[in-house]
């Protein structure tokens, strides 16, 4: 009976952080099995039960996502509302997200704004552009560049590109050309094409039927790629140059004002450690 007490006794805090770390890799490994997968799912509710809140997130993205487990949006909700009302911000986020695609605005900006205000770059840059295109909730522009301005200080180098093309293009915001050079300066240092796309024409966007037509170019072209269909032999293609060319598609519709992917960071961090 002593050596059972022993065997389920609660680890230390780093053992839990190591075995966290274990059964993440796990679930985003290419090469593990599903059994291995489920054991990993195991060791995380294991460890919510132990007490490290942090799993709570890891799980909710697992019936997200369909990682050891089949998809299900609602045990993915509560796990990732247990995590969000324990404070933290990429869950208050993700959850956020999840209740926008049900169609929950609602509820969904009131998550956004609680990771908003605990410095969550993604919320941010996803409040800003619900109030700049006003479709789900009414029009606010003032909000919108706040919240952009907030994700584009950050580092948000989507935001950093809206903010950018808006002041370029002055239909929402005074029209500001020191402005847009800093933000698309800034989204192009980090990789941002479409924002390099403007720079390197810079000197031709003085007139704005110019600048009109380059958007209308460059949405067209996201188009494309978003509607152009597979090649026949697609099942026949190694899955990680697939995810590469969605990451890029992703990119791209997303630096447009498409519906934007999930940007949740995969470094979420407690007391100094990756998460």
């Amino acid at each position: 009976m002593e050596d059972e007490e022993k065997a389920y006794a609660p680890q230390s805090l780093w053992q839990q952080v190591m075995d966290y770390q274990e059964a993440k890799a796990v679930l985003y490994d290419e090469d593990t099995g599903w059994t291995e997968k489920e054991g990993a799912v195991r060791t995380l509710e294991r460890l919510w039960d132990e007490g490290l809140k942090v799993a709570a997130h890891q799980l909710g993205k697992c019936y997200r996502d369909g990682l050891g487990v089949l998809p299900d949006e609602d045990r993915a909700g509560g796990w990732l509302q247990w995590s969000a009302e324990a404070g933290n911000d990429y869950s208050q986020y993700a959850l956020g997200k999840l209740l926008q695609e049900r169609g929950r605005i609602r509820e969904a900006l009131r998550w956004y704004e609680e990771a908003s205000a605990r410095g969550n770059e993604y919320a941010d840059y996803r409040l800003g552009k619900l109030y700049l295109i006003g479709k789900d909730v009414p029009k606010d522009v003032l909000a919108a560049v706040r919240h952009l301005a907030a994700a584009a200080e950050l580092g948000n180098q989507y935001a950093q590109y809206t903010l950018g093309k808006l002041y370029l293009m002055g239909q929402d915001v005074p029209r500001d050309k020191g402005q847009a050079l800093h933000w698309l300066t800034q989204a192009a240092d980090l990789g941002n094409e479409y924002a390099q796309f403007f720079l390197e024409r810079w000197e031709s966007m003085g007139q704005p039927s110019v600048m009109l037509s380059v958007t209308r170019l460059l949405r067209s072209v996201a188009q494309t790629f978003r509607d152009a269909p597979l090649p026949r032999d697609a099942t026949t293609m190694q899955p990680h140059i697939d995810r590469k060319r969605l990451k890029k598609l992703r990119e791209k519709k997303l630096a447009m004002g498409h519906k934007p992917d999930d940007h949740e960071s995969q470094g979420f961090t407690m007391g100094g450690m990756s998460m």
